[in-house]
C-alpha cells in the first residue's frame, strides 16, 4: 500500500482528490447534475506523490474559493513550470547596474515549493534563486546554499522516478513509509546533514514498536536512497549513515508449521463458518490471507482456480510479482470455495480474531503459530509428495518459482493448471473438510 493523506486516494497507479462535497459546494453540484451528498472525486493525473500533494493543496484552494469554474477550472500547473514562467519574466527586467543582476520577482509558490522540498533547488536559475535569498534574507538570515540543499524528500522522488515502472508501486509506497517514519514530525531534512549517531537514536526508538525485520526493511531503503543520491552526485561521498548499525534481537522464533491436530482444536473455536474458511482453505492451497480476501474463482482450461492479481479498485496486489498465478480449488472443496470465499473480506479483522483464539489455546507459540503457519504445512506436505521447490512455487507464488539455472529464469513460463491441480490434490485432506 502506499502512505495515506487525508483526501488522497491511489486508483490504480493514479493519485485522486477525494472529499464529500461541502455545504458551499452543494448547490453547484446539484446543478451539474451530480449528487450533492456524495463526493468530490478529481484525478490529480500524476503517479508521483509529491507532486499529488502539490495538487492537493490546489483543489482544497479551488474548493475554499467555491468552485469557481466548475473541475474543468482547475489548473495543475507543474512547479517546473512554475520556474520556466518565472524565469521568463525575470529576463525581461532591466539588470542592477551594482549587482549584475535582474530585479527579483518572486512567485510566492515558488518559494513555498523550495520550503516544503516540493521544487528541487539544483533546477533553479541562479537570477530566482538570488530573488528568494533577497526575499528570505530579513527573517532567516539563512543563503539558499544552506537553506537549500539536497535532501531526503528529493533523494526520495528521484528513486521514484528512476524506479517507477521497474518495481511495484506498492514497493515503492514502502520507501515513501520508511522516510516518513524517520523524518516524524519533521517536513525534511538536508541528506548530508544526516549523521549516524541520529540515525541509531532513532532505530533505538523503534524497537518497541516495530518487529526486527521490519527495522531491518525500514533502514535498508534509507541506506538505498542514500546510495543512490551519492551515485548521481547530489551529494558528497562518505560512509553512508544507514549502515552498519546495531538493529537489535531478531524475533526469537521463526514461524513453524500447524499440526492437523493443533488447527482441529483451533478451528471449533473461531466464531463462524466464515473465519473457518479462511483457515481451511489456507490449509489445502498454501494462500496467504490477503490472497484469499482479494481472489476470484474462475474455470481455466476446465479446472476451478483462485485467481490472484492485482485488484485496482481495492488498491491491492500480490506480495510480489510472482504472487500473480491461478491456484487450482481442491476438487473436494470447490462447493466450500464457493459458498464462503466470496465473504471473506477485512483480513486483518480476521488476524485478530484467529490470533486471539490461538494464543488461548497455545500460549507458549505466540510468535511461531500464527496463521502464516499454514502456508508452511502446505509446502511441508507438498514437498512430502515429491515435488520439488520450483514446482512447489507456482502454487505458493514465491519469487523463486522459475528457478534458479539461466535457462529457467529465460525460457520456462511455467505448469499448466491441470498439472498445479495434481500438486493441490496431493495434500492430504484434514479430517471432516473433504
Amino acid at each position: 500500500m502506499y502512505m495515506k493523506i487525508a483526501k488522497l486516494s491511489l486508483r490504480g497507479k493514479t493519485y485522486s482528490y477525494r472529499s464529500r462535497v461541502p455545504e458551499h459546494l452543494k448547490a453547484l453540484y446539484a446543478s451539474n447534475g451530480n449528487n450533492p451528498d456524495k463526493v468530490i472525486q478529481i484525478s490529480l493525473k500524476t503517479h508521483d506523490p509529491s507532486i499529488a500533494l502539490a495538487r492537493k493543496k490546489v483543489v482544497d484552494e479551488w474548493i475554499e474559493n467555491g468552485g469557481l469554474g466548475g473541475v474543468d477550472a482547475i489548473d495543475f500547473v507543474s512547479p517546473r513550470q512554475h520556474y520556466v514562467e518565472q524565469l521568463a519574466l525575470v529576463q525581461q527586467q532591466p539588470v542592477d547596474e551594482v549587482y549584475g543582476i535582474r530585479e527579483p520577482i518572486i512567485d510566492p509558490s515558488i518559494l513555498d515549493g523550495l520550503q516544503q522540498g516540493l521544487i528541487d533547488p539544483k533546477n533553479v536559475s541562479p537570477e530566482i534563486l538570488a530573488g528568494v535569498a533577497a526575499s528570505l534574507a530579513d527573517t532567516t538570515g539563512q543563503s539558499p546554499a544552506n537553506k537549500y540543499k539536497y535532501t531526503l524528500r528529493d533523494a526520495l522522488s528521484d528513486y521514484r522516478r528512476l524506479r517507477r515502472g521497474e518495481i511495484q508501486e506498492k514497493t515503492l509506497a514502502a520507501y515513501d513509509r520508511a522516510v516518513a517514519l524517520y523524518l516524524d514530525d519533521k517536513t525534511d531534512v538536508a541528506l548530508d546533514a544526516i549523521q549516524g549517531p541520529e540515525v541509531a537514536l532513532w532505530i533505538d526508538s523503534l524497537k518497541s514498536k516495530t518487529a526486527y525485520a521490519t527495522r531491518v526493511d525500514h533502514i535498508n531503503r534509507l541506506a538505498k536512497l542514500f546510495t543512490t543520491a551519492v551515485k548521481r552526485g547530489h551529494c558528497k561521498e562518505r560512509l553512508n549513515p544507514f549502515e552498519n548499525h546495531q538493529m537489535g534481537m531478531p524475533d526469537a522464533k521463526p514461524v513453524q508449521q500447524m499440526s492437523d491436530i493443533e488447527l482441529l482444536n483451533i478451528l471449533p473455536n473461531l466464531s463462524s463458518d466464515e473465519d473457518r474458511a479462511w483457515a481451511v482453505l489456507a490449509r489445502h492451497h498454501g494462500c496467504r490471507m490477503a490472497e484469499l480476501a482479494y481472489a476470484e474463482i474462475v474455470t481455466v482450461e476446465d479446472v476451478v482456480c483462485f485467481s490472484i492479481k492485482e485488484i485496482e479498485e481495492s488498491e491491492w496486489s500480490p506480495k510480489t510479482d510472482a504472487g500473480t498465478r491461478l491456484v487450482p480449488i481442491r476438487k473436494a472443496l470447490i462447493a466450500y470455495a464457493e459458498k464462503y470465499q466470496p465473504s471473506l473480506k477485512n483480513p486483518r479483522d480476521y488476524t485478530k480474531r484467529f490470533g486471539n483464539v490461538k494464543k488461548k489455546l497455545y500460549p507458549d507459540r505466540n510468535r511461531t503459530l500464527v496463521f502464516h503457519s499454514l502456508r508452511h504445512t502446505f509446502t511441508t506436505f507438498a514437498y512430502r509428495a515429491g515435488y520439488n521447490e520450483q514446482q512447489v512455487s507456482w502454487v505458493t507464488g514465491h519469487k523463486d518459482k522459475r528457478g534458479s539455472g539461466e535457462s529457467a529464469k529465460r525460457y520456462f513460463h511455467g505448469y499448466s493448471v491441470a498439472y498445479l491441480s495434481k500438486i493441490i490434490e496431493s495434500i492430504p485432506a484434514l479430517s471432516g473438510y473433504e
